[in-house]
């Protein structure tokens, strides 16, 4: 009894506060007005992240070790309550502002508008491999998200990576998002701000979920 009790909760909590921050963060992204791009990068985004992280990632995810210690849950309890919502407010945050902060710094920079496009879908992509890290579990260590087997999470990110330096790399593709060309010193900065988010958010949600 306990276990059905736990087990569709955790899946649709997780995706709960998933898939609030990243939904936000593509449509109110660095591709609106100035920076808009022909192609619906938004919409390719989501469907070659979101969805299979939602439907396959998620639902594959192992329950956390104390999962059967923890008392039943009150059926009229929300599935979001007011600490997850704000976990996932502050996800997005952390995400929008840092993504922001490379926009204004690669145009303060005058980084040509292709290359900035290219720079920022990248990060975009990056920020969302790592929030998906993130929610995976709300109380367990980041080590236990790269350790904790999963192996549905190391075949979307591998594919994942593999599109995304397609997308960034190879001119065909780039001529369809119109992206500029890529430059291995300017991605550095999308993947140390990334890393920067997971170290942040995993920080954060130490304290968070304390005492929740």
């Amino acid at each position: 009894m306990p276990v059905t009790l736990h087990l569709p909760h955790s899946s649709v909590r997780r995706l709960l506060t998933y898939t609030a921050p990243t939904s936000s963060i593509w449509r109110e992204s660095a591709f609106q007005d100035k920076y808009a791009s022909p192609a619906p990068i938004g919409w390719y985004s989501d469907r070659m992240v979101i969805d299979p992280a939602c439907s396959v990632v998620f639902e594959a995810e192992q329950e956390e070790e104390d999962v059967m210690s923890r008392p039943p849950r009150d059926p009229q309890m929300p599935l979001l309550i007011r600490e997850r919502i704000g976990w996932a407010v502050i996800q997005g945050l952390v995400a929008l502002v840092l993504l922001a902060g490379l926009l204004i710094g690669g145009a303060q920079m005058d980084i040509p508008e292709d290359d900035l496009r290219a720079l920022v879908f990248g990060a975009l992509v990056l920020f969302n491999m790592g929030l998906i890290l993130i929610n995976r579990s709300f109380r367990a260590s980041l080590s236990s998200a790269f350790l904790r087997p999963n192996r549905s999470l190391w075949i979307l990110l591998t594919a994942v990576s593999i599109t995304l330096a397609i997308a960034v790399g190879w001119p065909p593709v780039q001529q369809l998002f119109s992206f500029g060309k890529f430059h291995f010193n300017e991605f550095f900065v999308a993947i140390a701000l990334s890393i920067v988010s997971l170290l942040l958010l995993e920080a954060i949600k130490s304290f968070w979920f304390r005492k929740t």
